[in-house]
C-alpha cells in the first residue's frame, strides 16, 4: 500500500475509536416543562385528512360530491377498496 492510503486508514481508525470510546452512549434526557400540560388527545393524527378537508372547503359543491364519490368507490386503484 502507498503511504497516503495508510495515513487515510490510520486517521479513519483513529476517528472511529475516538467516537466509540468517548461518544455518548445514552440519549439526552428530555426536560418536561410544566407549561406543556395541555391535552393532546383532541389533535388529529392524520395530516392528509386535514389537508383534504381544507381543500374541500375551497371548491364547489359539485366538485366535493365528485371527490366524495371517488373516495368511497371500490375501484382497484382506490386505497379503501378490498385487498384481493
Amino acid at each position: 500500500m502507498k503511504k497516503p492510503q495508510l495515513i487515510t486508514i490510520g486517521v479513519a481508525v483513529f476517528l472511529v475509536a475516538v467516537i466509540y470510546f468517548f461518544g455518548r452512549t445514552t440519549p439526552y434526557k428530555k426536560i418536561i416543562s410544566s407549561t406543556d400540560t395541555h391535552d393532546h388527545s383532541s389533535e388529529t393524527g392524520n395530516l392528509a385528512d386535514t389537508i383534504l378537508n381544507m381543500a374541500k372547503r375551497q371548491i364547489t359543491q359539485d366538485q366535493v360530491l365528485r371527490i366524495t364519490l371517488l373516495e368511497n368507490s371500490n375501484f382497484p386503484w382506490s386505497c379503501q377498496g378490498s385487498a384481493t
